[in-house]
C-alpha cells in the first residue's frame, strides 16, 4: 500500500493528497445514495400539527375503503385466514406510510403511542390468522378479540389527537 492510501477489506477507498482528501467513487456514491435514501424517506422536515392530520387522515381513508372491501365472516377456514391476512397487509401498508410522515416534534410521543397501538392490532390478528390455519378456533377468537379491543383503543387514540377518519382495522369479533 503506497503512502497516504487507505485500504479497507483490501479495497481502496480513497487517497490522501497534499492538504486535500480524495475520496474513492465507491464512498462518495454510498453517501450520494444515503442521502437520497433520506430524502425519499422525509428527510425533507416535519409537518405541523394541522398538515400532519390531514395527511395521516388521507391515508387513513384510503386504508378504511380496502379494508371495507375485505369480506370477512366467522372465524374458521383458509378464506377466514385469507380475508385476515388482507386486513393484516393492508393495514401493514397504511402503518408503513403513516410512519413516514413526520409528525411535528411536540407530537411525537403521541403519534408513537398510536402507531404502536396499531402495530398490535396487526400482530394479533396477524396471529390470530396463524391460529386458524392451524386449526385453534378458540385461541384464534382470543386473539382476535384482543386485536379488536386493540382497535378500539387505536381509534380513540387517534380521534383525541385530532386524525379525521382515523385508519379503522374492523372488529374481527363481536364485542358485546
Amino acid at each position: 500500500m503506497g503512502v497516504g492510501q487507505l485500504r479497507v477489506g483490501g479495497l481502496r477507498v480513497g487517497e490522501l493528497g497534499v492538504g486535500r482528501l480524495r475520496v474513492g467513487g465507491l464512498v462518495v456514491g454510498a453517501l450520494v445514495a444515503g442521502a437520497l435514501l433520506a430524502t425519499a424517506c422525509g428527510g425533507g422536515g416535519r409537518l405541523d400539527h394541522h398538515e400532519y392530520t390531514q395527511e395521516v387522515g388521507g391515508i387513513c381513508r384510503r386504508a378504511n375503503v380496502e379494508l371495507s372491501r375485505v369480506k370477512l365472516r366467522r372465524l374458521d377456514g383458509p378464506e377466514t385466514a385469507d380475508a385476515v391476512d388482507d386486513l393484516v397487509r393492508i393495514g401493514r401498508d397504511a402503518l408503513d406510510e403513516l410512519r413516514s410522515t413526520k409528525p411535528p416534534k411536540a407530537d411525537v410521543a403521541k403519534v408513537d403511542e398510536w402507531l404502536a397501538a396499531l402495530e398490535q392490532v396487526l400482530d394479533e390478528a396477524d396471529y390470530a390468522s396463524t391460529l386458524v390455519r392451524s386449526g385453534h378456533p378458540l385461541a384464534a377468537f382470543q386473539g382476535a378479540a384482543r386485536a379488536s379491543i386493540l382497535a378500539k383503543r387505536a381509534h380513540e387514540l387517534a380521534r383525541t389527537f385530532g386524525v379525521p377518519d382515523a385508519c379503522r382495522v374492523p372488529s374481527l369479533v363481536r364485542l358485546g
